[in-house]
């Protein structure tokens, strides 16, 4: 057998394609800022937690030997994640749906007061981009996963006849809320920092008309001087602490891995109890019963998710980050290398109706990216054009 047609070349070629996209996103992402890298490094974590806890707590599926394991878990699956959770994201961004960030910052008064303000103003505005990045991500997820096992990636517990094409319903419940809970803490980790720096800026303003109304005094009276010295140090002193609090306000992120995922397991295990009752730890398995009509919880959830998102798609929109082309072709591409293997395998001769939805979310996909993936093209095409002529000219 050559080895261009062993599963190790392709396995490594996978994985090796995953590692350098992963690599040149977090360099992106580092030009970008620090703390859209340390985002995206803390998606990787997430990535590797949530697959690791739900291979421990439900081990309803399982990886072959073939992928780079860290502990039961692919390394190339938590990039992965994390380069599907960035790319969702980023398109939420870019289309301007709701944010907590946009929401104009006002003095609330003392510090205790201001945190309690912050929660309850910014809750209900919070949670409609997390469930916009949800959906986005699942466009991904609902018809991969079933190719995917059908490769022989990974195994799920069920057979192939139940669930949605041999995978369980849980699974894609389990997108919509991996996508919601880390975009949900991380976004309210941006918009804390947010409301910190306007708050520093307008103080930062304060200060410098009290300075110029102190410069004027001292010009009065000369024994002013002191007390102003004084003064100035406090300032300092206050500009260091605002600058220690904001670090701290960043340095949350490090802890949203966590956060999202209890906020995962919590949601999951009422889903999964109705699914699967011996997928849960602390029930017998011979009481494993899958209940394949808990597609009916997903679907409403799924309606929720999407009617939340095409409401915000009625709204006032106003972009907050331009489209980042380099992550919608890694998902055009992610669509686009499955898509290929049900049509290169010619497993779709037997399950027709599953070319059907993945044709139709890959043209969903491009319907959603069409005006950035053009003025990507024409960008593109004028640089091409222009070191072409550069060239010649030499």
């Amino acid at each position: 057998m050559e080895i261009g047609t062993t599963p190790d070349f392709w396995y490594a070629f996978l994985q090796l394609g995953v590692m350098i996209t992963f690599v040149v996103t977090a360099l992106r992402a580092w030009k970008h800022s620090r703390a859209r890298f340390v985002e995206l490094i803390t998606a990787f974590l997430f990535g590797l937690l949530l697959e690791q806890g739900d291979i421990f707590l439900f081990g309803t599926y399982r990886y072959n030997e073939n992928w780079i394991l860290l502990g039961d878990v692919p390394i190339a699956i938590a990039l992965t994640w994390a380069l599907i959770i960035a790319g969702a994201m980023n398109i939420t961004d870019a289309l301007g749906v709701s944010d907590a960030s946009i929401n104009p910052t006002k003095d609330e008064g003392p510090r205790t007061n201001r945190n309690v303000a912050f929660v309850i103003r910014h809750s209900s505005f919070v949670v409609v981009a997390p469930m916009a990045d949800a959906v986005w991500a699942i466009l991904l997820d609902l018809a991969i996963d079933a190719i995917a096992i059908r490769l022989g990636l990974w195994t799920w517990t069920i057979r192939a006849d139940q669930g949605w094409f041999g995978v369980p319903w849980g699974n894609f419940f389990a997108w919509l809320f991996v996508a919601f809970w880390f975009s949900f803490f991380t976004r309210w980790v941006r918009a804390r920092h947010e409301t910190e720096r306007k708050r520093d800026g307008t103080e930062r303003k304060r200060d410098g008309t009290e300075r110029k109304r102190d410069g004027t005094e001292r010009k009065r009276d000369g024994t002013e001087r002191k007390r102003d010295g004084t003064e100035r140090k406090r300032d300092g002193t206050e500009r260091k602490r605002d600058g220690t609090e904001r670090n701290g306000v960043r340095s949350l992120q490090w802890v949203v891995p966590i956060l999202a995922f209890l906020a995962l397991i919590a949601t999951l295990v009422p889903f999964v109890a109705l699914e699967n009752t011996a997928a849960l730890p602390f029930v017998p398995d011979d009481a494993s019963v899958y209940r394949n009509e808990v597609w009916v919880v997903f679907v409403l959830t799924l309606a929720l998710f999407v009617g939340v998102t095409w409401w915000a798609f009625a709204q006032a929109r106003v972009p907050r980050e331009p489209a980042d082309h380099w992550l919608l072709l890694i998902r055009l591409v992610i669509h686009g290398l499955f898509l290929g293997a049900l049509l290169a395998t010619g497993m779709f001769w037997n399950l027709p109706l599953l070319l059907v939805v993945a044709v139709a979310l890959f043209i969903v996909e491009l319907r959603l990216t069409r005006v950035w993936l053009w003025e990507w093209s024409r960008s593109a095409r004028r640089c091409v054009q222009q070191n072409f002529a550069g060239a010649r000219l030499k």
